[in-house]
């Protein structure tokens, strides 16, 4: 992401100037933005990966106060600390967008320069220098180091030398405001907190599944692992129609963020479309689509399942219709149009990540 607004007309709207000191406690009186947990128990981390401390879990419905983005992780206040929760799982009252927060190199004399090393140590090997003033885009926390990126290079700085400027949002021109930011591909590579972005989205690590009704203690909570529903001839049915219903839109332009015949299609929009004409409401983007109906493996795919891949950076990236014999329906990109493909099709077999059952749920 560029240090420029690359969106246009939006504006910023509030700006939180923070002293980073390395326990993270918060400043009194900051200025947050109110975000609502959007998933039934969300963790809340030590430091921006999968693979640190459990602070805490918030539920849904929750409110929790934004005070930066680092890279694809919110900076909470949670009681009275810093804790890291992940953007997907987290929404707003209106449309906005979230900037990932950037820091300026701080050090005591003007003309210094700072070491940006290849880990999270000073013993790593230095990347380059940064002189006082410049500033960069924070990508992650660990240990006290931040991950950021300037220019070309990303890599880790001590968290002394790093004044942090923390949120930065305003009304939002994208598909949706708080999607995975495609520049972030790893999760604090090159420390002993590295995990992928598959693991990060992994759902026993962002977010604890429960049962309905389940009493969930602080601290590790056990997955529960809900089994799709057999399949009735009512679904197969209704599944039947709903292929039928969605091929009529077959030559439908593609167009980012639309979800009409009439305007076109982006890949989400096509989906939540054709099944909102029986009755089911999907989520809006193809990574929150993820989160509708149940989850299904491979094997197990029949008509009228949605099936996801990963796309340009994104863990999750693109959704469509399965309509069996190995064959989907989707609307794949600006310049193409709603169609049918091969998921043996080398581009999509080697990006495919999942399948959702929602007929019938």
């Amino acid at each position: 992401m560029s240090e420029s607004n690359p969106r246009g007309l939006w504006k910023v709207v509030r700006i939180l100037t923070v002293t980073v000191v390395a326990a993270f406690a918060l400043a009194a009186g900051a200025f947050a933005l109110d975000g609502t947990v959007d998933t039934a128990v969300l963790n809340v981390r030590s430091e921006t990966s999968v693979k640190s401390d459990i602070l805490g879990k918030v539920q849904q419905g929750d409110t929790v106060e934004i005070l930066s983005r680092f890279g694809n992780w919110y900076g909470i206040d949670y009681n009275g600390n810093r804790g890291f929760v992940f953007v997907d799982y987290v929404g707003f009252d209106e449309d906005l967008y979230v900037e990932i927060s950037y820091g300026v190199v701080t050090t005591a004399s003007e003309d210094a320069s700072v070491n940006l090393r290849a880990q999270p140590s000073v013993e790593a090997e230095r990347i380059t220098r940064l002189m006082n003033g410049t500033k960069v885009r924070i990508l992650g926390y660990t240990d006290g180091w931040y991950y950021i990126r300037y220019a070309d290079y990303v890599g880790y700085m001590s968290a002394d030398y790093l004044r942090i400027n923390g949120v930065i949002y305003g009304p939002s021109t994208a598909n949706d405001p708080n999607a995975l930011d495609p520049d972030i591909t790893e999760d604090l590579p090159g420390s002993d907190r590295y995990a992928t972005i598959d693991e990060t989205i992994n759902p026993g690590g962002i977010v604890t599944v429960v049962a309905p009704d389940t009493e969930v203690p602080m601290g590790e909570s056990p997955i529960i692992t809900v089994e799709p529903a057999p399949v009735s001839a009512e679904a197969t049915s209704e599944a039947a129609e709903l292929i039928a219903y969605a091929k009529k839109f077959i030559g439908t332009a593609y167009h980012y963020g639309k979800a009409s015949p009439e305007e076109g299609f982006d890949c989400s929009g096509f989906t939540q479309y054709v099944f909102s004409h029986f009755g089911y409401s999907l989520n809006r983007s193809s990574a929150a689509q993820m989160k509708n109906g149940v989850s299904v493996s491979y094997s197990e795919l029949i008509p009228g399942d949605l099936v996801f891949f990963s796309r340009a950076g994104y863990a999750v990236g693109h959704v469509g219709i399965y309509i069996g014999d190995g064959k989907f329906i989707h609307s794949p990109h600006t310049g193409d149009y709603v169609k049918i493909s091969e998921m043996s099709e080398s581009y999509y077999q080697t990006r495919y990540v999942g399948a959702r059952r929602v007929l019938g749920q």
